[in-house]
């Protein structure tokens, strides 16, 4: 336990941190290339995403789960399923970036296109799945502080103008190229060289694309939208979405690493046969998610309006609406993450969530060719929601029968009530803040304060008061009722 929490704060707090850098250099960027070179930026970012998630094939999580299945095995067995999982991940790397370098002349790629290609050979070199498995979650966390700090200091120091739209990919693309390369050269000197059978690279490249396919619709949901956004509205448009979807992005990484950091634990919690103890942590998750999730998304959906003039500048104000509904991914996204990084996957219900992801894709998808075109970011916005949502629906339907929903149930309703009440507080405070205070600054310090104190209270209230007993009565009622 003290390893998960040790391996919880380094994963967490590289994630704040993660957090805090974009306050420090988004208004720099927004205000420095403006909407429309952001949007080139998101653009061509997206593209490249889709060739680097190609040479990765899914590794990232079937190599986390494979390898913590071996992990405490003999050393020997450890270094081969390393082997077998790396040359296959080496392999769809260099189809990958050949598949890239013949697109561009094809296409009459701008020059940006070629830019993103350090990202795409940092595909061949990614090993942090393997600190991950075998639960080392320092070294690439201090690596990626390190690389993160001279990113930052290198946006200020050469991004200077609208024309360095260039710079700036380049900067992003070989900070990712160094941070993969750091870890592999860690990972390489702690690992011997094994050789393994070309059936065994085979076997575990059959096991990735199973976990690719997933992970192809699940990029569509997230990075589709910006792709058709640039040809259907403009970049413009794209650069105003791009702001609003990466705060609540940056947000939402924050619940991502904590259950990125179970997954390994509950692999090998599920493959012991110790399911008592997996249910347990489960629970807690879903608990501790649901309250730390619908409080992430009250304060960005009460804030928004000062917080993106003052953040971005005036410029983004038309991003408000698209980043309030946006923000309705946090609680939504709380619970995904947690049914499939602490369920479904380390219990090996991949066809699960493959199909909960398809369907969210489709639906995304579908409704893009409509939504984008009469709303613009806001539809891709509501798109994007309404999509995730059916991927909880898809996932719940199956992890329901394993658990307790009344208790799950209980714990969505209880901060559920605890966000509205907040929210209301919210337009109160703000109607009496305007009414003697007009600095921006000013209005969201005192917003987020009484918000933050207004949560944290009545969620205390409602917790220790109730205990979730009346809840969970009245939902038993209700289900019995039904019946």
């Amino acid at each position: 336990m003290a390893n998960i929490k040790q391996n919880i704060f380094y994963n967490v707090s590289y994630r704040v941190f993660q957090l805090v850098l974009p306050l420090v250099t988004a208004p720099y960027i927004s205000r420095v290339l403006g909407a429309k070179g952001v949007g080139l930026f998101s653009y061509t970012n997206a593209i490249a995403s889709y060739f680097l998630l190609f040479a990765m094939l899914g590794i990232s999580t079937h190599g986390v789960r494979a390898i913590a299945a071996v992990s405490h095995q003999a050393k020997d067995k450890l270094y081969a399923k390393f082997w077998s999982l790396y040359l296959g991940q080496l392999i769809m790397a260099v189809a990958s970036l050949s598949v890239y370098l013949l697109i561009g002349p094809l296409t009459s790629a701008d020059i940006e296109y070629y830019l993103w290609l350090p990202l795409l050979i940092s595909g061949a070199f990614d090993c942090s799945w393997y600190l991950f498995g075998t639960g080392e979650f320092r070294i690439p966390t201090l690596i990626n502080y390190l690389v993160q700090l001279i990113t930052t200091i290198s946006i200020f120091v050469f991004v200077r103008t609208m024309h360095d739209v260039g710079c700036y990919i380049m900067i992003s693309s070989i900070s990712s190229f160094a941070s993969a390369l750091l870890i592999a050269f860690c990972v390489f000197n702690n690992v011997r060289i094994k050789i393994v059978s070309i059936s065994a690279i085979c076997f575990e490249l059959k096991k990735s694309f199973g976990l690719f396919i997933p992970a192809i619709a699940v990029n569509v949901y997230t990075s589709i939208d910006k792709v058709m956004l640039g040809q259907l509205s403009g970049m413009a448009e794209n650069g105003l979405y791009t702001y609003a979807d990466k705060l609540v992005s940056i947000i939402t990484a924050v619940l991502a690493a904590f259950c990125t950091v179970l997954l390994p634990t509950m692999t090998e919690l599920y493959s012991s046969r110790r399911d008592d103890d997996a249910f347990k942590l489960l629970d807690y998750s879903l608990w501790i998610m649901q309250a730390i999730s619908w409080g992430l998304f009250t304060g960005l959906f009460v804030c928004a309006d000062t917080l993106v003039p003052l953040f971005l500048g005036i410029e983004y104000l038309a991003c408000v609406p698209a980043l309030r509904v946006l923000s309705l991914r946090i609680p939504i996204l709380g619970v995904t993450y947690v049914l499939g990084n602490q369920f479904l996957l380390p219990k090996g219900f991949d066809n699960i969530y493959t199909k909960a992801v398809y369907c969210g894709a489709f639906v995304d998808l579908a409704l893009n060719f409509v939504s984008i075109r009469l709303l613009g970011g806001l539809g891709a916005s509501i798109s994007t929601v309404l999509a995730e949502a059916i991927v909880l629906i898809v996932e719940w339907r199956f992890v329901s029968k394993n658990i307790d929903s009344i208790k799950f149930f209980a714990y969505l309703l209880e901060y559920a009530f605890v966000s509205l009440m907040t929210i209301l507080f919210s337009a109160g405070v703000c109607y009496l803040v305007a009414c003697f205070v007009d600095s921006i600054l000013i209005k969201l310090i005192v917003n987020v304060i009484g918000c933050l104190l207004f949560y944290l209270v009545l969620g205390i209230m409602i917790s220790n008061r109730l205990n979730n007993s009346y809840i969970e009565k009245l939902l038993l009622n209700l289900k019995a009722g039904l019946k």
